[in-house]
C-alpha cells in the first residue's frame, strides 16, 4: 500500500511537470529541447500508469487518423499530456482507492 502511494505521488509529479511544460509549448515557447523533455515525461507517465495507460495508444492513433494530430507535433504533445493526465488520474485516484477498499475488507474477512 505504501508503494502505491509512492508511485501515485511520483506519477502526479511527473504528469504535472509534463502538463506545465506542454502548456508552455502550446502558448508559444516552442523549443526542441522542451518538446523532447515533455515527450520523455509523457513516456515516464505512461509507464507509471501502465495498466490504464494502454488506453492512450488507440486514442492517440485515432486522433492521428481522424483529427490529423501527429503525436510528435505541438498539438500532439499537448493532447497526449492531457490524455495521460486524465487516464492516470482515473487509475490512481478512483480505481486504486476502490481496490484498496476491497483489499482491506477482504483482510478483515480472513481474520
Amino acid at each position: 500500500m505504501y508503494n502505491k502511494k509512492i508511485l501515485r505521488n511520483l506519477w502526479l509529479g511527473v504528469t504535472s511537470i509534463a502538463v506545465v511544460l506542454s502548456l508552455t509549448v502550446w502558448f508559444g515557447y516552442d523549443s526542441e529541447r522542451v518538446r523532447y523533455v515533455v515527450l520523455a515525461l509523457n513516456l515516464l507517465a505512461f509507464v507509471l500508469a501502465l495498466p490504464a495507460s494502454l488506453i492512450v495508444i488507440p486514442v492517440a492513433y485515432a486522433a492521428n487518423y481522424y483529427l490529423d494530430i501527429n503525436p510528435l507535433s505541438t498539438g500532439g504533445i499537448y493532447f497526449n499530456s492531457f490524455i495521460l493526465l486524465f487516464v492516470g488520474a482515473v487509475q490512481w485516484f478512483l480505481i486504486s482507492n476502490q481496490v484498496e477498499s476491497f483489499e482491506s475488507r477482504m483482510a478483515r474477512i480472513e481474520i
